[in-house]
């Protein structure tokens, strides 16, 4: 029994919060059953998992969002011992092929078909010399987390990283593997 999580429009702070939502909602749940040590029979099963799935389609959005939901991923993973796969069923662009990165090695998955952008985070900077200093530094300090943590999902070194995403790198799911962005076709 996987538990499936879907983020289908753009990544922005609402659609995170309903995913983080359903993503701690689930867990909560198993890990409530499992302290108390409620026999069901699903515990019993072989096939049931603990795993949860969160399935992305999504042409990008906010880098800041989806750093919440890697976040979140990572403190799943780690904290509560629960597996979270992800699966691109479409479209993983900019911040959504972000997400997809981010889920558990060997379990990040992608339909034959699917499409990847690898594209930096993008603001237009609006106002007073000052909050245009404060916003360049801010995305500044923003690129610096993100080519990191995608060199950490995709063991790719930093400079390949910092090219790769100084423009916009269309990928297929093969090439997708082959840069570490996924770990399988499916």
């Amino acid at each position: 029994m996987n538990k499936i999580v879907l983020l289908t429009q753009e990544i922005d702070i609402e659609s995170i919060r309903q995913v983080i939502r359903v993503l701690l909602y689930c867990t909560y749940i198993f890990m409530h059953l499992y302290v108390h040590k409620i026999k069901l029979v699903m515990f019993k099963d072989p096939l049931y998992n603990k795993d949860m799935i969160l399935c992305v389609n999504a042409w990008g959005g906010s880098f800041r969002s989806s750093l919440l939901i890697i976040d979140i991923i990572d403190y799943i993973i780690t904290r509560l011992c629960t597996n979270i796969n992800t699966v691109n069923l479409g479209v993983a662009a900019s911040s959504g092929s972000f997400v997809v990165a981010a889920g558990k090695k060997n379990s990040r998955l992608s339909l034959p078909h699917a499409r990847f952008l690898l594209r930096q985070p993008k603001r237009d900077n609006e106002g007073q010399a000052d909050e245009i200093v404060s916003e360049t530094n801010e995305m500044i300090r923003l690129r610096y987390k993100i080519r990191h943590r995608y060199s950490k999902f995709t063991e790719q070194s930093l400079v390949s990283i910092t090219i790769d995403l100084n423009r916009n790198e269309f990928m297929n799911t093969k090439s997708a593997v082959k840069y570490g962005l996924i770990d399988d076709i499916g």
